[in-house]
């Protein structure tokens, strides 16, 4: 199995372009990521962020797509700004 290589910067932002949103921050992506992938129900997680259970399920859905999307998140960095437009 070959070696799967670290993420630049400008790979992670390339990634991120794909599911940038007006209303998440990258911090929130990882937030609903991480609790999902530890158990977390998506009303317990909406609590969490203060969000409608609806929004948070259906942003996890995009998410969840998204080939190498937590480790984007991270090689990005984890900051609570929403993603900028364009």
């Amino acid at each position: 199995m070959a070696e799967r290589k670290e993420l630049h910067v400008d790979q992670a932002r390339q990634i991120l372009r794909q599911v940038s949103h007006p209303m998440w921050s990258p911090s929130d992506d990882f937030d609903l990521l991480t609790m999902k992938a530890g158990g977390q129900n998506f009303h317990d997680i909406a609590d969490w962020l203060g969000r409608q259970r609806l929004a948070v399920e259906q942003r996890y859905h995009r998410l969840r797509v998204v080939p190498r999307i937590s480790e984007a998140l991270r090689v990005s960095g984890l900051t609570s700004e929403p993603y900028q437009a364009g």
